[in-house]
């Protein structure tokens, strides 16, 4: 199993590793396809009509997408929303590029997070971001708002499910693990 993000960035400063941020481009392999809106409730939702060609491309670029490779700077939620939303002819925005200090202090200690300037910075899908582009279509024409439809079709769950707990003894060996 691997560590998180920032678990992985923590034990690679502790090998001694030079670059331990660079652990952030790295893929987890323990991504999965959600259906529904699992215990995520949107706070924005759009829609726009799609022809039988757009549907049928979007069906396969699912049927052929690795949900099982998950990384901050490649496939994720929010990364697979923009590109199904392109293939649906709505370009949106969805990234955002951070700065990273080479240093990151906690109380006394001082952990060298980069040496190589590659990783001074870090560009990657964001959620707002993409809330934020999804408006501005709505807003533009390009898309309709499609919240008040998906909260009837998707109601807020209160209760977990025992679905919700099939990843359980995967994610408790990986923190075991470590």
């Amino acid at each position: 199993m691997q560590p998180r993000y920032m678990e992985g960035v923590f034990l690679q400063a502790e090998q001694g590793e030079k670059n331990p941020i660079a652990y952030l481009w790295q893929t987890q392999h323990d991504g999965f396809f959600q259906h529904g809106p699992g215990r995520h409730y949107p706070t924005f939702a759009a829609k726009i009509n799609l022809t039988a060609s757009q549907f049928h491309l979007i069906l396969k670029f699912i049927k052929n997408y690795s949900f099982s490779n998950y990384a901050i700077i490649g496939n994720q939620c929010c990364s697979f929303a923009t590109q199904v939303a392109a293939l649906a002819g709505l370009i949106l925005e969805s990234k955002i590029t951070l700065k990273i200090d080479p240093f990151f202090h906690i109380g006394n200690h001082t952990i060298c997070l980069w040496k190589d300037p590659l990783y001074s910075q870090i560009t990657f899908f964001s959620p707002d971001v993409l809330e934020r582009s999804l408006m501005q279509a709505v807003a533009e024409g390009r898309a309709e708002e499609a919240l008040t439809w998906y909260k009837k079709k998707y109601p807020l769950r209160r209760r977990w499910k025992k679905e919700d707990f099939f990843l359980f003894p995967k994610r408790y060996l990986r923190l075991k693990a470590l």
